[in-house]
């Protein structure tokens, strides 16, 4: 047999041949097989039951005109596009603007008139539609190629010229206008500049309805769209489920429909244009292809992590979801009405996002107990943590989520130091002293719930009895981001508080089980507890200066970090030995560690269960405290997450508010709330009621 393989994979049929014949092929079957390519590791599509439906062919997806082997999606019925010349080589045609009038218009091209009057239920209702229809195209897309489109349609060169969305027409039911398009050509050529007005209604935004969409994808190096390709989903070692695929951005943000320009990520702000078009917040599409909401408190961390493919954060797509619905949420309803009318009232003059740097903060002295309505706790929350009150934003965060002004779970983060879920971490700052200088221990325990920001602030007496410890602490929390949800965070540009040394409360002066009474009573998460010991020397009379640190957690009374104790006196030698390994440094490292790690906010460990939260409301409904904001905030919450009963709840409301206010508060109206908890409520933010107090005085 004169035969010449010309691929050394057929060596194996034609030994078969020869051994037990070859059952018919012939010399040209032969060579129609040593012809065939091993398929690339990456891209090959796994064996599929074939539809019994015609194989159309796919479409070109690059400027080089490679075609595809892999099948149309059976959900589209509209005609498959034709392959381009260039996929066999052959010179690329060119398309005048007589032959592009003469095409008939793509039958599935259901662009809307501006002139559209659409409500906003409407208008939600066309988002959540499109980008579910999107999401499954995308899936569709994944299926025949086993990867997601790149974010372009990329030349030659490797230069964009047309945006993923081209490439998904054929997918949503475009073919015949994918068909339209120069592939080989930039989205702005006179050729497919022609083509911008043509829009298809699922790229197009339902507030403007014009040729930019706020569809886009996330583009950076650490996502899944970078590179001419994108990256493998098999590959996405945080889970496809856990990434971003689809956002819905602001405005600011939108683009031409065709133009290769996406959602650029920074990562140092991951959320900016992201979450200000819609009032309950962002609409965005998982891998997979899940719709979700993101409510406008989920913290910058989470974003960080949606972005990434490979970034290893502990972090859960659906801790963080909401569903998407047409109707607005009724908590954030009076919110967008405000927006949209644009009335300025007391109720959301802060929850707007200002520009400027020095923005003037209302102090809401205005607003009293008797005026509060649903709607206005956020936004009283916003300004006392603008007038460095974190106290207060606090308790008027809690009081919005037993309320329902926020779902509970769109609020309440957990924090893995104290193991419990809070709204926002309430610091406080104490010392146990024993030693000769009582006169400074004395003035310094006058100056009880001063902050470390006020002109009172304890810093110095403090620094003066714990010595250089206490002073590298306070630098190490001066680097600590404020422990507060984003939805106090942004009401102004430059709040007051910045930092975790700036939401210290002095508690006072006294041992460790006295400052743990004195901060549970005060409604305090943690506390950073310095033990002084100065001890005179019998033969030289000098003193002797020992110092350590604890953080305490309050609510479980134990400690949450040891530090070492230092020796003043030993340190000072020592500072000449080329060997010395201050213990100080040591200690620095472990507080910012501990602080920067521990203290954020994380979604809600998998972990939890029933049992969990069963058990800790036991404990709550034992406590007795003078303030019960926080223990029935955090009752509520495992109540919204179905992680106890109804009966499990009201026992805990019950046992501090009384029997008829804590069924009320459990299922009465929201005024009937409001009323129930109009005894806790703050008049006025706390510095606005120190003012009043001493202007009395006078």
């Amino acid at each position: 047999m004169n035969i010449r393989l010309r691929c050394c994979h057929a060596w194996p049929c034609f030994l078969a041949c020869l051994l037990v014949g070859c059952g018919g092929m012939d010399q040209d079957d032969m060579l129609k097989y040593a012809r065939k390519g091993r398929p690339d590791s990456d891209n090959a599509v796994a064996p599929r039951d074939a539809a019994p439906t015609a194989t159309s062919a796919q479409p070109v997806t690059n400027g080089n005109a490679v075609t595809s082997q892999a099948k149309q999606p059976v959900a589209t019925d509209v005609p498959a596009p034709m392959a381009d010349a260039t996929a066999a080589g052959a010179t690329p045609s060119v398309r005048t603007n007589a032959m592009i009038e003469s095409l008939p218009l793509p039958t599935a091209t259901d662009t809307i008139s501006p002139d559209t009057n659409l409500s906003q239920t409407e208008r939600r209702q066309m988002t959540i539609q499109n980008l579910s229809r999107i999401g499954q195209a995308m899936e569709a897309f994944l299926a025949a190629e086993n990867r997601y489109p790149s974010f372009a349609i990329h030349g030659p060169t490797g230069q964009p010229l047309l945006s993923w969305r081209v490439a998904l027409l054929p997918y949503l039911g475009y073919a015949q206008l994918y068909q339209q398009f120069h592939l080989d050509e930039p989205w702005n050529s006179p050729h497919n500049s022609q083509l911008l007005n043509m829009i298809p209604a699922v790229y197009q935004s339902p507030e403007r309805l014009d040729n930019r969409t706020n569809y886009l994808v996330p583009v950076s190096t650490s996502g899944p769209f970078y590179g001419k390709t994108g990256k493998v989903p098999r590959r996405w070692e945080d889970g496809m489920e856990n990434v971003a695929i689809v956002l819905e951005v602001d405005d600011a943000g939108a683009v031409e429909w065709s133009r290769p320009t996406d959602y650029e990520v920074d990562l140092t702000r991951p959320k900016l244009n992201l979450g200000n078009r819609r009032a309950d917040g962002l609409f965005l599409v998982w891998g997979g292809g899940q719709l979700a909401r993101l409510a406008p408190i989920i913290p910058s961390s989470a974003f960080k992590a949606m972005f990434t493919v490979d970034g290893g954060e502990v972090f859960s797509a659906a801790a963080v979801s909401q569903a998407a619905t047409a109707e607005l949420d009724s908590s954030f309803a009076m919110k967008s009405e405000a927006a949209q009318s644009n009335v300025s009232s007391p109720a959301f003059e802060a929850n707007r996002h200002e520009n400027t740097a020095n923005v003037a903060v209302e102090r809401p002295s205005t607003i009293r107990q008797g005026q509060l309505t649903g709607g206005q706790y956020v936004a009283l929350a916003q300004r006392a943590f603008a007038l460095g009150d974190l106290a207060g934003a606090s308790k008027f965060l809690m009081l919005a989520s037993l309320s329902n002004e926020i779902a509970p779970q769109e609020l309440v983060r957990w924090i893995s130091a104290i193991n419990r879920p809070v709204v926002t971490v309430t610091l406080g700052l104490s010392l146990e002293y024993t030693g000769p200088n009582t006169q400074l221990a004395s003035k310094l325990a006058k100056k009880v719930h001063a902050s470390q920001s006020s002109d009172n602030a304890p810093s110095k007496e403090l620094e003066s009895l714990a010595g250089e410890l206490a002073r590298r602490v306070f630098l190490e929390l001066d680097e600590v981001p404020v422990i507060a949800p984003d939805v106090v965070q942004a009401t102004t540009n430059r709040p007051r508080l910045q930092n975790v040394r700036q939401q210290l409360k002095f508690l006072g002066v006294g041992s460790e089980s006295t400052i743990l009474q004195a901060a549970q009573m005060d409604s305090v998460d943690a506390v950073v507890h310095f033990v002084v010991e100065d001890r005179r020397s019998r033969s030289s009379r000098t003193v002797h200066k020992s110092c350590r640190m604890k953080v305490l957690d309050v609510w479980r009374r134990k400690e949450i970090y040891r530090s070492e104790e230092v020796n003043y006196t030993k340190r000072e030698r020592s500072l000449t030995d080329p060997l010395f390994v201050d213990p100080l440094d040591q200690i620095s490292r472990e507080v910012r560690e501990l602080f920067e790690q521990q203290f954020s906010f994380d979604p809600v460990p998998t972990r939890l269960r029933s049992v969990h939260a069963k058990k800790r409301l036991t404990s709550l409904a034992n406590q007795s405290v003078e303030d019960p904001v926080g223990i029935l905030a955090e009752a509520n919450y495992y109540y919204s997450r179905e992680l106890v009963g109804m009966a499990d709840v009201l026992s805990v409301y019950q046992h501090h508010l009384g029997e008829e206010a804590g069924l009320r508060l459990l299922a009465g109206s929201p005024n009937e709330k409001i009323e129930v908890l109009k005894k806790w409520t703050p008049m006025e933010p706390h510095e606005v009621r120190a003012t009043a107090n001493d202007d009395d005085d006078d």
